[in-house]
């Protein structure tokens, strides 16, 4: 009997809420990132950044945000970029992505008692476990 099982990888496939790609950022004391898809990101949970060089504002890549205020295409971060470089987003398919990964559940402002965000608490499971 062959116990072995082959899993394709897919990273944050699925899960929620998901990975997003980055297609705009506004510098700031606050930072305003814009994705191509509708997000689910909401404001007291925190994201992690990866901005390849080809993009420009590098100096956001590997950065950890905590989300202020979210919409669907967009979300804004306690991160202050204000004079670092301007994004743009490049013509050439021959780099990375740049991306907004789910990386920590926050706690909701203003609760008396610290409680975490339902709506964030998530970020591991898959739908079908939700």
């Amino acid at each position: 009997m062959n116990n072995n099982v082959e899993l394709t990888p897919q990273p944050y496939a699925g899960y929620t809420p998901q990975w997003n790609s980055i297609n705009s950022i506004t510098l700031g004391q606050q930072t305003v990132i814009g994705f191509v898809n509708p997000n689910e990101f909401v404001p007291g949970g925190y994201i992690s950044l990866r901005v390849p060089n080809a993009y420009g504002t590098f100096q956001l890549n590997n950065l950890r945000g905590k989300v202020l205020v979210a919409d669907s295409i967009s979300v804004t971060v306690d991160i202050d970029s204000t004079n670092w470089s301007t994004f743009i987003y490049p013509v050439s398919a021959m780099t990375s992505p740049a991306i907004a990964i789910p990386s920590a559940s926050g706690v909701r402002p203003g609760d008396y008692v610290p409680t975490m965000i339902l709506n964030d608490a998530f970020d591991v499971l898959p739908p079908d476990e939700l």
